[in-house]
């Protein structure tokens, strides 16, 4: 459910981007990215929050069992940095959206979970015995890393060349 709110602030940030890239206002398209990511932050911060003040009531709403509801709230706290990475990466797949880079975004995206996170959770949840919260630190891992190539990419980009391309594909 959590994702939702993330989910409309990257289609908020994809049509953003997209509208202001493509006509022609470059300044605009880089402040709608970075208020699109500032914004997913803010929330995924305040939902982590939420969430961990509330991890052993949540489970109670599904499960009567004590020990189960104490194992979902102790892996309550290894999905928060996840949800966190999350946020913030569907944002910065928006931008590439909106800029056009579709490609790109999906590249990151199949390396940080199938190539680094999937294994990664793998090997910790059944070599080091770590279960579920192994295979959350893994998928953290793997979207920490599509994360920060992400970033680094939308920080390099250069959004005059953006507009001119969006103008180009619109003409």
């Amino acid at each position: 459910m959590a994702f939702n709110f993330f989910l409309g602030i990257s289609v908020a940030a994809n049509v953003l981007v997209g509208n202001y890239s493509g006509s022609n206002q470059p300044h605009h398209a880089k402040m709608a990215s970075t208020l699109g990511m500032l914004l997913s932050v803010s929330v995924s911060a305040v939902l982590a929050v939420s969430i961990i003040a509330t991890r052993h009531y949540i489970p109670e709403v599904f499960i009567n069992d004590a020990v189960s509801i104490s194992l979902t709230g102790h892996a309550l706290l290894f999905l928060m940095p996840y949800q966190m990475c999350d946020a913030l990466n569907a944002v910065m797949q928006g931008v590439f959206r909106g800029t056009g880079r579709l490609m790109l975004g999906a590249y990151i995206n199949l390396v940080a979970y199938f190539v680094i996170g999937l294994p990664c959770g793998v090997y910790l949840a059944f070599r080091m015995d770590l279960g579920v919260e192994g295979m959350w630190l893994g998928l953290t891992v793997g979207i920490f890393f599509g994360c920060v190539v992400s970033l680094v990419k939308i920080l390099e980009t250069n959004w005059k060349e953006m507009a001119d391309a969006a103008r180009v594909r619109t003409s």
